[in-house]
């Protein structure tokens, strides 16, 4: 079955690698801690070893600003590609509707911080990555109504 192997690859590089990457980037490259990188520090298991890792391998991302924003970019991405390839056979407006509610919890996200509704530090270069992110991720991924299975 050619079409499940091609939604698995695509599923893979465009969803999973961008989450994975965005997460080892937040542990181990970003000076700033998210919350994420908290809650991965209070596990029994992983939290010494990331401490100690984080102690190694943070300066040796210091000087590549551009890190901060890159897992707010990739999980956008991978927002906007699973949103894509699950859309990606549909008809036209239910998948509108859902390229328009995938890019409100995309940028939701920071604007909820600049509200105070979500923890968290409001960054207008976070808002614009995340926008970006989402926005190539679905693109990438284009109706093909060809490509419906009966």
């Amino acid at each position: 079955m050619k079409g499940a192997g091609a939604v698995t690859r695509r599923f893979g590089w465009a969803v999973a690698l961008p989450l994975v990457v965005g997460a080892l980037v937040y542990l181990f490259a970003r000076p700033s801690e998210a919350i994420f990188v908290a809650w991965v520090e209070q596990m029994p298991a992983l939290g010494p070893l990331v401490t100690r890792l984080r102690e190694t391998t943070v300066p040796l991302f210091a000087h590549l600003g551009s890190l901060d924003v890159l897992p707010d970019f990739l999980w956008a991405f991978a927002l906007g590609s699973l949103l894509g390839l699950a859309w990606r056979n549909g008809s036209p407006r239910p998948r509108a509707a859902w390229a328009a509610i995938g890019a409100v919890f995309a940028i939701g996200y920071e604007l909820g911080q600049k509200w105070g509704v979500v923890p968290g530090s409001y960054s207008t270069a976070d808002l614009l990555a995340q926008g970006a992110g989402y926005a190539l991720g679905w693109l990438l991924h284009p109706r093909r109504p060809s490509e419906r299975q009966s």
